[in-house]
This record gives structure tokens, C-alpha cells and sequence, in this order.
């Protein structure tokens, strides 16, 4: 596939103004997929100090990895979207630069489309 068919994957804040050509997905617990966000408890345990970014990534991983397995058709539908030409962008309230979830998703959804035989890519936000 070339690369200008690959899927490609972002990340921006939630309020962003984005391209006509990006499909926004909210990816948080409170106002979006919840599939695809991370639990309360690793947020709160994350931000009040009594977790490193290290266990938060490792959770998130884990949980991810079962999402895919339960919720195949969210996952591939993120894929069908990107492989139609949709440049899907994981939007969050976290500020840019912060360790967040929606850095990891985006590695996430590459791998899951390239293991689907689709070049993929992560475009910086």
C-alpha cells in the first residue's frame, strides 16, 4: 500500500477545530467511547500522584488488549474509517505534550492495522 493510502492517526485536544478530512473520536471516559478510554480509577490513581506513567501505560495496554479482543467491531470500524480516506484523530482534554492515553491508542490502532495488512501511520499533533 502506498503511502498516500495508508491510515493515518493523530491526536488533539477535545475543541480543536480539525479538517473536514479528520474524523474526530473522543476517547474519554466522560463524554466519549468508552472502549477505547481508560477506566476512572487509573485516571484518578495517575493524576493524584499514586501511580507512575509506567503502571498507567501498562494498565491501559492490558485493557486495550482485551477491548480489541471484546470489541473487534469498534476497532475495525476505526480501520475501515481510516482505510476510506477519514485521517482519525483520539481527541482528549488532556493538554498537548502531557503523558497521555491518547499517545498510546494511536500506537494501538497502528498496530491493530497493520496486523490487518494496512500501512498505518501517526501523524504528530
Amino acid at each position: 500500500m502506498s503511502e498516500e493510502t495508508a491510515i493515518l492517526i493523530t491526536t488533539a485536544r477535545i475543541g480543536d477545530v480539525l479538517p473536514t478530512e479528520f474524523l474526530g473520536l473522543d476517547v474519554t471516559q466522560k463524554s466519549g467511547i468508552k472502549t477505547l478510554a481508560p477506566p476512572w480509577w487509573i485516571i484518578r490513581d495517575y493524576k493524584s500522584g499514586k501511580m507512575p506513567w509506567a503502571e498507567y501505560a501498562g494498565i491501559y495496554h492490558q485493557l486495550m488488549r482485551r477491548s480489541q479482543a471484546e470489541h473487534f467491531d469498534v476497532w475495525d470500524s476505526l480501520v475501515e474509517a481510516g482505510a476510506a480516506g477519514k485521517v482519525l484523530c483520539l481527541q482528549c482534554y488532556c493538554r498537548r505534550g502531557a503523558h497521555c492515553h491518547r499517545h498510546l491508542l494511536a500506537q494501538m490502532i497502528k498496530e491493530y492495522a497493520m496486523a490487518a495488512g494496512y500501512e498505518a501511520r501517526i501523524i504528530e499533533e
